[in-house]
């Protein structure tokens, strides 16, 4: 199954912002290549979107159809840094009767040490 991938606004915004954290703390030219590999992460869930699951639906039939998922992205590095570690929170939505392509809505992008997805970054 392919995967079509959209990018909320609050997920932009996030984005945007972790960026900006990213570039005060290591400098612009690791930001740039931060935010690249991040980018190609997010890409790379249109082959497999991964295992986690976290259930948000409260009727079986939609839960089945509609999925929240956590891509934990660690950065560019192969040695993970938790300062830049962040998650990307996901949906996906199978396809309707008909489509060949499900969709893949990125809700939120949130540093892994906030403790609510509503949180700004450390």
């Amino acid at each position: 199954m392919s995967w079509n991938i959209l990018e909320t606004d609050p997920a932009e915004q996030d984005r945007e912002k972790a960026l900006l954290f990213v570039m005060r703390l290591r400098g612009p030219e690791y930001a740039e290549r931060w935010h690249e590999g991040l980018l190609l992460a997010i890409a790379n869930l249109t082959r497999f979107p991964g295992p986690r699951a976290l259930p948000r639906c409260e009727s079986e039939e939609e839960r089945r159809r509609q999925e929240t998922r956590i891509l934990l992205y660690r950065g560019p590095d192969k040695k993970p840094a938790p300062s830049v570690t962040f998650r990307v929170i996901f949906t996906l939505l199978d396809p309707v009767q008909g489509e060949e392509s499900g969709t893949l809505y990125i809700q939120r992008i949130r540093h892994a040490r906030s403790a609510d997805v509503s949180q700004e970054p450390a």
